[in-house]
């Protein structure tokens, strides 16, 4: 397989997940962000990826990709997970990648809304990387980090499964999510928040989004509504509903397209502010 058909491979599975664009960074060997280039239509990404991997190569940067989160489905990103589970979320994964060796990772689909308690259980159980930001490496790119020097190692494409959605049935026969997960079962899950046995008072449902977002006053320096209040707002409506703040930052990630634009940090604020405003 060459380098462009990796790629290729990894963005039409992409594709077939329902992401319709993705965020392109390109990244210098420590780290640092050269060029960004947000909202790319995915088909637009994948007709212009050999000349985009010639010049990452020709320049020394590494290619790096955050999905567009879907509307109808849910990407599970299992990155830095031990060899056993690697190899038991392999079979179910949409794909799986080798950024750098013995470092890997595997990426699942699920049918349904983003459910940050599903997640948190899947990385518990199978010892992920918790802080995962949602981006990868593009498959085919040369990973170029410092540390690397001067064996800079190529992303691999480990597997691919085009379509390959699962649900909670498959992750808990697989071992990749406690047998007690509320929504446990064959075929797609049923999505609720994690629940500890002995806590029958923990809330079952998330706010909509959508709805905060609606309710939202319009902004002043752009057209649409201000997502900032929205995120606020919602925040709010979940911490009334009795999530903690914490839990509210790490969902707020998976339902705001701003809180994924400007990270962990203002998401946690945001959760803060409102865990404060509602206790006053």
């Amino acid at each position: 397989m060459t380098a462009a058909e990796a790629a290729r491979g990894h963005l039409h599975a992409l594709a077939t997940a329902g992401v319709e664009a993705v965020t392109e960074s390109w990244l210098d060997g420590s780290g640092a962000c050269h060029y960004v280039g947000k909202n790319c239509p995915l088909a637009k990404v994948a007709e212009g990826i050999d000349r985009a991997l010639e010049q990452a190569s020709r320049i020394g940067s590494s290619l790096v990709i955050r999905p567009r989160p879907p509307a109808s489905a849910t990407l599970l990103q299992l990155d830095d997970v031990p060899e056993a589970a690697f190899e038991r979320a392999l079979p179910l994964a949409l794909f799986g990648l080798e950024t750098s060796p013995g470092s890997r990772q595997a990426w699942l689909a699920l049918a349904g809304a983003a459910d940050a308690g599903l997640a948190r259980a899947v990385k518990a159980a199978t010892g992920a990387d918790r802080g995962a930001s949602g981006a990868c490496r593009l498959a085919g790119s040369i990973n170029f980090k410092g540390k690397y020097r001067p064996d800079f190692p190529v992303v691999r494409l480990l597997a691919v499964q085009p379509g390959r959605f699962t649900g909670a049935g498959e992750l808990v026969a697989a071992g990749l999510l406690p047998g007690n997960w509320a929504g446990g079962g064959e075929g797609a899950p049923r999505f609720s928040s994690f629940l500890s046995e002995g806590s029958p008072g923990r809330p079952w449902r998330w706010p909509d989004y959508e709805r905060a977002l609606a309710g939202a006053p319009r902004a002043r320096s752009h057209p649409g509504r201000d997502r900032s209040m929205a995120d606020f707002f919602w925040c709010c409506l979940a911490v009334k509903a009795g999530w903690r703040a914490e839990e509210v930052a790490e969902q707020l990630m998976a339902v705001s397209e701003r809180a994924r634009e400007r990270g962990r940090g203002y998401a946690s604020g945001v959760a803060a502010r409102a865990a404060a405003s509602t206790r006053k």
